[in-house]
């Protein structure tokens, strides 16, 4: 695995002062998503206008196509995605793997819009993820399964705390790391309805492992869980009294980057029970929301 750019970058301490900045960067920013989706969806599948038509007209066309010749298509898609230049990118990848009549391809992209959980009226970045599988087997897929959010006042705090996240690069990078997160932990027992800390550079995203009950396209009910980022806080301004956020950040960035940088990382399971489990906060905003429900 990779690491991604700008991963480490020296950071300056002193916010960016930007009168009127929060509706600013939202809309800057939703408009470069929503423009990279847009190209890259049509360029997977020509006529697809989002990642989620994109990878149900791949299906269609692999499920036509027949184990071999599926293969081929799913393996055309991987490298395309592998050969988008870093300040392109509006996704990262999971897991690819390809052989002569089996393919698999797991890859997570950013979404600017609703919270996850319907209960919570908000809008920010969410994080997602797309499987496609083709094999001598019935061919499967999936799209849209939430790993993470990052609310719009967490994307402000974390521009105010150096990261230019304006430029497509930097923002990927962040949103990425903590997109990894997500996937590592949302299947955790450990964590889920727990309070999540992520070490980012000199910055700590906070949040918690959120949880809401969902049903999918034959009504079975079952829970989503994902990463829910709430505020950025400055990690060297952290008091004794939030020090346990500051060690399970460290924990949790521990578990991504060795995640990142190992050709065959530990299952996520065992990543996710190195963390350190923290009690969520009961007066964030989702909570609060859900609460009433």
């Amino acid at each position: 695995m990779t690491q991604f750019d700008g991963q480490n970058r020296a950071t300056d301490a002193t916010a960016i002062p930007i009168p009127k900045w929060g509706p600013r960067l939202a809309r800057l920013y939703s408009e470069d998503v929503q423009r990279l989706e847009a190209i890259h969806a049509d360029r997977l599948a020509p006529g697809a206008k989002t990642w989620e038509q994109a990878v149900e007209l791949l299906f269609q066309s692999m499920v036509k196509a027949g184990p071999v010749k599926g293969t081929k298509l799913v393996k055309q898609a991987i490298d395309y995605l592998r050969g988008i230049e870093s300040d392109a990118r509006s996704h990262f990848m999971i897991v690819d793997q390809c052989a002569s009549r089996t393919a698999f391809l797991m890859f997570a992209t950013f979404r600017i819009g609703p919270h996850p959980d319907q209960r919570v009226k908000e809008q920010g970045l969410s994080i997602v993820l797309h499987i496609l599988q083709c094999g001598r087997c019935a061919p499967s897929r999936a799209t849209g399964i939430p790993v993470a959010y990052i609310s719009k006042h967490a994307m402000a705090r974390l521009y105010e705390r150096g990261h230019d996240i304006i430029e497509n690069i930097h923002a990927a990078s962040a949103f990425a790391f903590a997109g990894v997160l997500g996937y590592i932990a949302h299947r955790s027992p450990k964590h889920v309805d727990g309070g999540l800390c992520l070490l980012f550079s000199d910055t700590l995203m906070v949040g918690s492992l959120h949880r809401f009950a969902t049903t999918d396209v034959r009504g079975r009910a079952f829970d989503e869980t994902f990463f829910d980022v709430r505020t950025v806080l400055a990690a060297d301004a952290i008091g004794d009294s939030k020090w346990s956020l500051l060690e399970q950040g460290r924990a949790a960035a521990s578990a991504v980057i060795e995640w990142l940088d190992s050709e065959d990382p530990p299952p996520e399971e065992e990543l996710a029970e190195r963390i350190p489990r923290l009690e969520r906060r009961e007066d964030c905003y989702p909570t609060a929301m859900t609460r009433r429900t």
